[in-house]
């Protein structure tokens, strides 16, 4: 994973991981929703591709990487 992402340093990154992953699995949080590939890696060990993950957190619940698309204005407004 590198030493950080943007300013955040490794070990954050690791508190923080270890403190969502206690909070989502007291909560019985059963689909976690991540937009960007760094939380999933975080979660995961490995970015994995976006949709549905094999991989599965160490609270035994499935994590889903989207696929993060651009939508133009006219895109929208059609």
């Amino acid at each position: 994973m590198g030493d950080e992402v943007g300013d955040v340093g490794i070990d954050e990154i690791r508190y923080g991981s270890a403190t969502l992953a206690e909070k989502l699995r007291t909560r019985g949080v059963a689909l976690v929703v991540c937009v960007f590939r760094h939380p999933v890696k975080v979660l995961l060990g490995s970015e994995g591709a976006p949709g549905m993950q094999t991989r599965q957190t160490s609270w035994a619940r499935v994590s889903f990487g989207c696929p993060v698309r651009t939508t133009s204005a006219r895109t929208l407004s059609a």
